[in-house]
């Protein structure tokens, strides 16, 4: 089990697999999850995957893939 931080990127990738593999509700419920997370705590180069907490670089590039993610979801 994976005890490290949540990124962006990753989290991105998996995503986009879902979509791919059709599995459209699990992609909801997880996209619906990290954008709250952005929300409560803005972008971050990593989260703490239990509180949500953000730390590394704030605003890094690779973590506004995000907004992609806000854009299918809509």
């Amino acid at each position: 089990m994976w005890r490290g931080p949540s990124w962006a990127a990753p989290n991105y990738f998996i995503l986009e697999a879902l979509l791919n593999l059709g599995e459209i509700d699990l992609y909801k419920e997880i996209a619906s999850k990290w954008m709250s997370t952005v929300y409560k705590n803005e972008v971050w180069e990593m989260w703490n995957p239990e509180t949500g907490e953000g730390y590394g670089v704030q605003y890094l590039g690779m973590s506004t893939c995000v907004i992609d993610v806000m854009y299918k979801l809509k």
